[in-house]
């Protein structure tokens, strides 16, 4: 009998419900008591506790205080929970500064709240009804007994707030879930994002990103993935101090499939002349376990690259501490969804972005979007928001449902984050003009201060452009 893998089940996950109610969760499992709820989780997920005069926190996955890397978890928490005393603006003004991936369960004088990292890097699923929230829909489904929701077509993310079970709802960053009637409001933004120059801008990100390396470097054991894009590239750059004691990797199918050709060309250029421990991960579907690739199936509701998963597991998988650093999010200050040309004037437009351009779709199926699209503008307030309304579609929606999904993926393996997952970087992205923005100038502002040598390479098989601008950071 083959391996069954069933200790990877429901990897790094948790669940937040009702003291005294039944969860079907792996034995394993400790519980944690947080006022009137319970908090299970996977022994695989950091976390962390503050409790302050009637403020009290749990953070249940990686913190990284993007202004102090000498700070541990708890205490970055401990000042959190104390900011908390004062005002829910004052944290949640301090939990901009935050990297990483995680949840978290707050308590203040005005009740019991749970919000997510910047992206929703870490999912957080929730039923109303069930008063319970957790990381993997499966889990929700057998804690709860949750039917499956009608099956309705989907790319990439499930639409709107929706997910394939019913009645079970998906929080998106920049709102927080109030667990008194499981009511969501949102916290950020509210006012419009200040003006900066790219060389400003590029400080502000490039500092945040070179302390979380330093944290990852000082408390845990990081692995970078390596592309040939603009955003892995920013991120590449910002590990240079550490690189000489960083394991860098490719993952790779074959040279037809996206840029996997220039990204292992650039991997291995750069490894050869800089010295950097580096190797190509071959990502072969075909060589995946079925057990292993069930295994997946309940973590996620889609799937990404389970040969990528698989040899993650075989490469990293037996050391708790590793912590995969991974470059997406970056779009979110690229103005991604401007490209469709779709302009939107009134919530339901928002599912006329996600169905795109391409391909017809039968009207009652292109009726229910617009419909759940309408929904979690509303839920959120998201039309109401001093940022345009294109870019937090693809930073709440977009990011918390197709790319967190990709992540969980991987947990089986190692944790994950992106230098990327802090309000305070994706801010600072869109505070520079829609010119700048469109042309990356940030990102090569950033990488030719920080490592000027990887602007001698070429970007997914085109030529670096150089920027313009003065560098400003310092090395």
């Amino acid at each position: 009998m083959g391996q069954t893998f069933d200790d990877l089940r429901f990897a790094r996950g948790y669940i937040v419900s009702p003291r005294g109610t039944r969860s079907d969760v792996p034995p394993t499992w400790p519980e944690h008591e947080f006022y009137e709820f319970s908090v299970r989780h996977d022994v695989r997920l950091p976390v962390t506790r503050s409790d302050s005069d009637g403020a009290s926190i749990i953070c249940l996955g990686l913190l990284v205080d993007t202004d102090n890397p000498d700070a541990t978890a708890h205490d970055f928490l401990s000042e959190m929970t104390d900011v908390l005393r004062s005002s829910r603006d004052a944290f949640f003004a301090a939990q901009a500064r935050s990297c990483g991936r995680y949840v978290m369960l707050c308590r203040d004088g005005a009740g019991t709240f749970l919000l997510t990292d910047a992206t929703g890097m870490k999912t957080a699923f929730y039923s109303p009804e069930q008063r319970v929230v957790g990381s993997h829909l499966r889990l929700l489904a057998r804690s709860a007994g949750i039917p499956r929701a009608p099956v309705l077509a989907f790319r990439g993310g499930f639409p709107g707030i929706r997910t394939p079970l019913m009645g079970v709802f998906a929080l998106t960053p920049n709102t927080a879930l109030a667990l008194k009637d499981f009511s969501v409001f949102r916290f950020y933004p509210k006012e419009p994002v200040a003006t900066r120059t790219v060389e400003e801008a590029a400080e502000i990100i490039g500092s945040a990103m070179k302390n979380t390396v330093k944290h990852l470097a000082r408390f845990f054991r990081p692995v970078v993935s390596v592309t040939a894009g603009i955003d892995s590239r920013v991120t590449l750059a910002a590990t240079r101090q550490h690189a000489a004691a960083i394991p860098y990797f490719t993952y790779y199918r074959n040279d037809d499939a996206d840029d996997d050709r220039h990204d292992r060309d650039f991997g291995e250029a750069i490894a050869d002349r800089f010295c950097l421990d580096y190797r190509v991960l071959f990502a072969d579907s075909g060589k995946v376990p079925a057990a292993y690739s069930a295994i997946l199936d309940e973590s996620t509701y889609r799937r990404h690259v389970h040969g990528a998963s698989y040899e993650y597991y075989q490469v990293f998988g037996k050391e708790f501490d590793t912590v995969h650093i991974r470059s997406n999010l970056s779009e979110v200050g690229r103005r991604f969804y401007h490209n469709l040309g779709i302009e939107v004037r009134e919530a339901s437009d928002l599912g006329r972005v996600w169905l795109g351009k391409t391909g017809t779709h039968e009207q009652a199926y292109v009726t229910t979007i617009l419909g759940l699209f309408e929904e979690f503008a509303a839920t959120t307030d998201l039309m109401n928001a001093p940022i345009d309304p294109l870019v937090l579609l693809y930073w709440e929606h977009r990011m918390a449902t197709w790319h967190a999904q990709v992540v969980t993926e991987s947990d089986p393996a190692f944790e994950t984050i992106s230098l990327y997952n802090c309000r305070v970087v994706l801010e600072a992205l869109l505070s520079v003009g829609v010119p700048e923005q469109k042309s990356t100038a940030i990102h090569r502002q950033i990488i030719t201060s920080l490592w000027p040598d990887l602007t001698e390479y070429p970007v997914n098989g085109r030529p670096f452009r150089p920027v313009r601008t003065r560098p400003a950071l310092t090395k």
